[in-house]
């Protein structure tokens, strides 16, 4: 018995010290892409402190630089090409990237400026966006009216709004679902302590929600990072790096998230893209296996595909033998695929299945049972946000559930329930405070199941307005909502 002990010991140490590695890489890659002036020396010092200290623990930076500098995989590519798409659609696509090359091959570049929006560049924006199958632009017209992004300097205030119209474009095209393009979000640092030194990300592609500046990494849909072009290859090899770097970094943080949920973890998917007016590039990043001795991170990517026809990449930067072409492969069918069907799982997406059961009325009374007992199945439905404290999910359309970033954070909900059993739910004709589920037990006890791992976790249940704002809701009165406001603020201040 003593000998199957000692091999199970080891066992165990090996998966701890597997998952300890992994877990820096994750840190380490999570940095990358955020190196700008005055970043570097404070990035590389949090980095440090979170990496674990351990003598079996094996050197991480090693495996980042090799996924930095992993090749591209033609397999990938051909799969995201492959992507079924209605005919009909795509004749648009090639019709909306013929028309876009045409702008790029024939207008003059914009006048950039920090303060002030090139006119001529709005035109070709607004014309992007308003373009149907019958639009027609003489060449003429184009030189004296539109203009393209420079080559340089215009990254913010030409590349993001040229490229965002074009997105936006191929979304209205092959989207039957309500899918939103964000720009300029602000995701949180990962460290707590360095909540105002986040990151911005130009664009995410996601399930349609309300719009949210600043986000949790495990918020994120498909992040996309635009870079201006160049004049010389150097320059624009230096700028693909760098957002290669950047959406790397966005999806190891999306990782860490997956990584340590529920206390056990669960594999994931997520994905990003790189683009230029030049280019686009697809990226991929796996965690598979948690939970045993072959746990890893895969990161497979596309070569550069010429986003609008390899006519307009110049020769100079085509030829380039630090960089990885496809030329006979088309962008903008690529970055559809991309955009809507790329595979990914990530933290409550909608396809990941989460067994979550309610196994005890309260988190105090399971405190007393070695084996609390199994109650009903929670079919979380969507992620409605994320905080410093906790998650919440939605779980049908009046009840959603909080769910505390780390066991520590526990004492939040509790002083949570605390609060809310101040205020008064029933004075008012509809539902305005939330109501604790099931009442009065406060936080509650919930088995989660992932692989063959059980992890119990305390949450709390809510029933209340789920996916709009109070003063959205034209039911209450100016009176109502005055002493809603008053309620809270005696609660917040007890």
């Amino acid at each position: 018995m003593n000998e199957r002990e000692g091999r199970i010991q080891e066992r165990f140490a090996r998966i701890l010290a597997k998952h300890e590695t992994i877990k820096n890489v994750l840190v380490g890659l999570s940095g990358k892409g955020n190196e700008g002036t005055g970043t570097a020396v404070r990035t590389a010092t949090l980095n440090l402190k979170r990496f674990e200290k351990s003598a079996t623990c094996q050197t991480s930076p090693v495996k980042v630089e090799e996924m930095l500098c992993s090749q591209s995989e033609s397999e990938f590519l051909t799969k995201l090409l492959d992507k079924e798409i209605h005919q009909e659609k795509k004749n648009q696509l090639t019709k909306l990237q013929t028309f876009v090359a045409k702008i790029m091959k024939h207008c003059n570049y914009a006048k950039v400026h920090p303060r002030t929006k090139d006119v001529k560049l709005n035109k070709s924006v607004d014309k992007i966006l308003t373009w149907t199958t019958a639009t027609r632009v003489t060449t003429s017209v184009l030189q004296k009216h539109y203009a393209r992004p420079p080559l340089q300097g215009g990254e913010t205030t030409a590349d993001q709004p040229m490229l965002s119209a074009l997105i936006y474009k191929i979304l209205t095209i092959i989207s039957s679902n309500s899918v939103s393009l964000s720009s300029e979000q602000f995701v949180v640092s990962i460290v707590p302590s360095e909540r105002k030194r986040g990151r911005k990300i130009d664009f995410i592609v996601e399930e349609y929600r309300e719009f949210l500046h600043v986000r949790f990494p495990e918020m994120l849909g498909r992040v996309i990072e635009v870079k201006a072009t160049s004049g010389d290859a150097d320059g624009f090899r230096k700028n693909q790096q760098r957002a290669r770097e950047q959406v790397l970094g966005h999806l190891a943080r999306q990782l860490l998230c997956a990584f340590d949920f529920g206390g056990i973890g669960q594999d994931a998917v997520v994905s990003g893209i790189v683009l230029s007016m030049y280019s686009v590039q697809v990226l991929e990043m796996k965690l598979v296996d948690i939970g045993t001795e072959n746990v890893d991170i895969k990161v497979q990517q596309t070569a550069h595909v010429p986003l609008l026809g390899k006519t307009l990449v110049p020769d100079k930067i085509r030829n380039d033998v630090n960089l990885e072409w496809d030329m006979d492969s088309n962008g903008v069918l690529l970055l559809a695929g991309a955009l809507l069907d790329l595979q990914r799982q990530s933290l409550f997406d909608s396809g990941t299945k989460h067994n979550i059961y309610e196994v005890s009325n309260s988190a105090d009374q399971s405190s007393h049972s070695q084996e609390p007992k199994q109650r009903g199945y929670l079919p979380m439905q969507r992620l409605l946000g994320s905080g410093s404290f906790c998650h919440v999910v939605m779980l049908s359309e009046n009840e959603f559930m909080k769910i505390p970033r780390a066991k520590r954070m526990v004492q939040s909900l509790k002083r949570e329930c605390k609060m809310l059993g101040m205020l008064e739910p029933d004075q008012y004709p509809h539902p305005v405070f939330p109501k604790i589920v099931p009442s009065p037990s406060g936080v509650t006890v919930v088995k989660l199941k992932l692989r063959n791992e059980i992890s119990l976790m305390q949450v709390l249940r809510l029933r209340g307005i789920v996916g709009s704002s109070l003063g959205s809701d034209c039911k209450y009165n100016f009176k109502d909502l005055n002493g809603v406001i008053q309620q809270v603020y005696h609660a917040l201040v007890y």
